[in-house]
């Protein structure tokens, strides 16, 4: 793993584990916010984010250093979880959020970065489109 890949993967993480520890009354389960670069959205399924922490992930992600290949960032916050988180994401992806899958369905979309929490059981995980992927270095050796 890259330094590069190490900083942005903590940042992200660190941004969503504020939203799940100060667990509150959210309002809406869905946020939103664009700005020239990427659209950023925070979608809270478990219904345990407060507006503050939401607001919180929509005002700081767009001024983390993330490279200009990532044109959306979405993080999801899930209640239940299988214990692979990733069939979790991917089912949500397919039967929920096409726009999150390829046109190809094999894949994240291209310029996707998602960033998703599991709370029963508690799991994280960091997903990307693959030019999302080779520029962070995910890639690399």
């Amino acid at each position: 793993m890259t330094a590069l890949t190490s900083r942005l993967s903590a940042r992200l993480l660190t941004l969503l584990l504020l939203g799940t520890v100060l667990l509150g009354s959210a309002s809406p389960d869905i946020a939103f916010a664009q700005d020239a670069a990427r659209a950023v959205e925070v979608i809270d399924l478990a219904d345990d984010l407060s507006d503050a922490d939401e607001q919180l992930l929509l005002e700081r992600t767009p001024e983390l250093d993330l490279p200009a290949e990532v044109s959306d960032v979405t993080y999801i916050l899930f209640p239940d979880n299988r214990d692979n988180l990733n069939d979790t994401v991917r089912e949500y992806g397919e039967d929920v959020r096409a726009d999150l899958i390829s046109t190809e369905r094999d894949k994240w979309a291209p310029g996707a970065l998602i960033v998703a929490v599991g709370l029963d059981p508690r799991r994280m995980g960091v997903y990307c489109g693959d030019d999302v992927c080779a520029a962070i270095g995910i890639y690399d050796e």
